[in-house]
């Protein structure tokens, strides 16, 4: 859909309720995380085709699904389109949220709380979710028959035949001055460098024209050490292995200072409160957003990914993303790699992947980062020592985590 074509409906004198489908025909879609992925969507859609604040949008679980299936899947689906919603309304965006199924799913997932309005698939009138059930109260469209229209010159189309209740109008018109693509590239640059300003290994990056979509390497490719810098304009990370921090209003999932908690034996105070210090700041910039984290083993090499997303407005009318990925690769078989004081290389690291709870694994890469900047700013950038250094640390620190078994 395009503002040009909403423009020609609007001109027959028509309205539109918008619908956000993109997969929702099997149980297997349907989890938090893809509801969270699936209200971003929808919200960038819409912004940026300027459809007015406080349209409900419909998100649609297009199968038969059983109780049992509502409750395990498509509940947690709505609880995580419910949660951006109420997010993206902290920074100006405000939409409403409906509900497109049976009869049965669309009663529970408003009777949660998680959507206001229905529109009821009842055209299917085989599936379990629409025989016995009463209609939702708070139905706004009910699908009950689809018929085809046309010519054999112009071709034919179906049209889906919808009662209608008057509980929801949809929008007859789009914002007029929505912020042009070159606002968001600009204001996607601000939000930049105000996380560049709090990640010293983003100091260097220019702070105009970043490139989206291409590796940046502040060392290598190669060598023993690795750092490479991927921008992005979208959430392309979801799960993936990934441990993560949610941010809202500047504000972490889980208190920073009791991660860091975790390092009370193995590091000076003045280096976790330096530590402390940065992450606050980090977390600030983003705002809205997650951090995200994970270490990857291989036979000759050890990689550090840390992810930074933010969700931010464009004068409170347009939603944009940004994703930035640093990679920390420590490569074994480089002839330069380092050995430690004792003239020995370093062991390779281990996996802890089971050796520390999800924050506290967070905690620690986010520290091992921080200290690794630090390193690497204290030696002049001079990288053997500080990749030797970097890796006792790290292997000393997570050593001495206790596990809960969350990964």
């Amino acid at each position: 859909m395009t503002r040009s074509e909403l423009e020609s409906i609007f001109s027959a004198g028509l309205k539109v309720f918008p619908i956000y489908e993109d997969g929702g025909y099997e149980l297997g879609y349907f989890d938090y995380s893809q509801g969270s992925h699936d209200a971003r969507e929808a919200i960038d859609a819409a912004t940026n085709l300027g459809i007015p604040s406080q349209t409900t949008i419909f998100f649609a679980a297009d199968f038969d699904a059983l109780d049992v299936d509502i409750t395990n899947n498509v509940l947690p689906y709505f609880m995580g389109i419910k949660d951006q919603f109420d997010d993206y309304a902290q920074i100006g965006i405000n939409y409403k949220i409906g509900v497109y199924g049976t009869r049965n799913l669309c009663s529970r997932v408003c009777e949660e709380g998680y959507a206001e309005k229905s529109f009821v698939a009842d055209m299917s009138t085989g599936w379990s979710g629409n025989l016995g059930f009463t209609m939702p109260t708070n139905w706004a469209y009910d699908q009950f028959n689809t018929i085809t229209v046309g010519n054999s010159s112009l071709g034919f189309v179906e049209v889906d035949m919808d009662g209608f209740s008057g509980r929801d109008l949809g929008f007859d018109h789009v914002t007029a001055n929505i912020p042009s693509d070159e606002d968001v590239v600009i204001a996607r640059q601000n939000e930049f460098n105000k996380i560049r300003d709090n990640l010293p290994i983003l100091q260097n990056l220019p702070t105009s024209n970043i490139a989206i979509g291409k590796t940046i390497y502040i060392t290598g490719p190669g060598g023993p050490l690795e750092i490479s810098v991927e921008i992005e304009d979208q959430f392309t990370i979801k799960g993936d292995g990934y441990d993560s921090i949610t941010i809202k209003n500047g504000e972490p999932s889980y208190s920073i200072s009791d991660a860091l908690g975790i390092l009370e034996y193995t590091t000076p105070p003045e280096q976790i409160e330096s530590f402390q210090t940065t992450l606050n700041n980090l977390v600030t910039s983003i705002s809205y957003g997650n951090l995200k984290l994970k270490a990857t083993y291989a036979a000759n090499s050890f990689t550090v990914s840390l992810v930074v997303q933010k969700v931010f407005s464009v004068n409170g009318e347009r939603t944009a993303q940004l994703q930035i990925t640093i990679n920390y690769k420590f490569n074994y078989d480089d002839p330069n790699y380092p050995t430690d004081d004792t003239g020995t290389e370093p062991d390779t690291v281990p996996d802890t992947s089971s050796a520390a709870e999800k924050v506290g694994k967070i905690a620690v890469g986010l520290c091992f980062i921080a200290g690794l900047v630090t390193l690497i700013v204290v030696s002049g950038g001079t990288v053997a020592p500080v990749a030797a250094t970097a890796i006792v640390a790290f292997v000393g620190v997570a050593g001495n985590i206790t596990s809960s078994g969350n990964d």
